[in-house]
């Protein structure tokens, strides 16, 4: 953490997001919990410097809004929240209306015949919620 506290070059940013892409992928939920409160932390003390990132920055806290653990996807929403209001990411109609369907997914899908509540959907849905 301390390190995405810091002002970094741009080389050392390069690096370090290219690491927190991996650690969003990695198994453990805590590790990736941490990754994105990293990413929160290293947007809001390197603003200026982060902006030629912004593209893939925004596409790993989305990947994150929609992971398997809720932990995981409430801090993605709040520094995703974050990001919006501070500027760095501008908010788009194509953001809301893809958060809008997000939101509208069903929870119940039908398997031979019979009505299922689908982890998936509910994931989706989950996320779509927060930023609606």
């Amino acid at each position: 953490m301390h390190v995405a506290m810091a002002y970094l070059n741009g080389q050392y940013l390069e690096t370090l997001i290219e690491q927190l892409e991996q650690v969003c992928t990695s198994a453990k939920w805590h590790a990736r919990q941490a990754a994105i409160e990293s990413v929160q932390s290293m947007i809001f003390c390197n603003l200026f410097n982060a902006r030629p990132y912004t593209k893939r920055l925004h596409e790993l806290v989305l990947k994150c809004l929609f992971d398997e653990r809720l932990e995981v996807r409430t801090v993605a929403s709040m520094t995703l929240s974050g990001l919006y209001q501070c500027g760095y990411i501008q908010m788009i109609d194509h953001d809301l209306k893809y958060f809008r369907v997000m939101a509208k997914t069903k929870y119940l899908t039908k398997i031979d015949g019979k009505k299922v509540k689908s982890t998936k959907s509910i994931v989706q849905r989950h996320g779509g919620q927060y930023m609606r």
